[in-house]
């Protein structure tokens, strides 16, 4: 009966000698990484609103941009007869850069728990404040959400500033 040999194992090399003057790298502590943080109330209720309003803002605004004469938002050119403008594209351009871009911009640095969240978020409380009180002395009061919109702006006005002691400085 012939036999079956299995082919031998070549020798794996242990480590290699250091050269003269080196010395060999040891671990001898585990790296430390930071410590994790859970999210304060202030912060998760002022992120919450600003991602909320943004994503609104955001949306609403795409729709104002797809169909400047208010068609697809229920809107009337009617209603901006008071007002700087013609239709509705400028307006949305302005809803979605400043009023989307502050609060998704105050979202993403509160949730980073960036050094300019709580600047950045009292930012977005007044651009909501101002944004609702021009809406409203331009076309009249016209929607449930106008009210909402301007108490959560303030709410965030009123919150970010206990943002500070959370926020990281760098």
């Amino acid at each position: 009966m012939p036999s079956i040999s299995t082919p031998e194992r070549p020798q794996v090399a242990g480590p290699e000698e250091p050269e003269r003057g080196e010395q060999p790298l040891e671990v001898t502590e585990p790296i430390a990484l930071p410590a994790h943080r859970s999210m304060s109330g202030t912060e998760g209720a002022l992120s919450a609103m600003a991602f909320t309003i943004g994503v609104a803002a955001v949306s609403f605004a795409i729709s104002l941009l797809l169909s400047p004469d208010g068609s697809n938002a229920n809107l009337s050119v009617d209603m901006l007869r008071r007002g700087p403008f013609d239709d509705y594209f400028v307006p949305g351009v302005l809803l979605l850069t400043v009023v989307g871009g502050s609060t998704l911009l105050a979202c993403g640095l509160v949730l980073a728990t960036h050094k300019w969240a709580w600047q950045v978020s009292l930012a977005a409380g007044a651009v909501l404040v101002t944004w609702v009180s021009a809406r409203v002395s331009i076309m009249g009061y016209g929607s449930q959400m106008e009210p909402i919109v301007f108490i959560a702006g303030v709410a965030m006005a009123v919150m970010a500033p206990r943002l500070r002691k959370a926020t990281r400085v760098g």
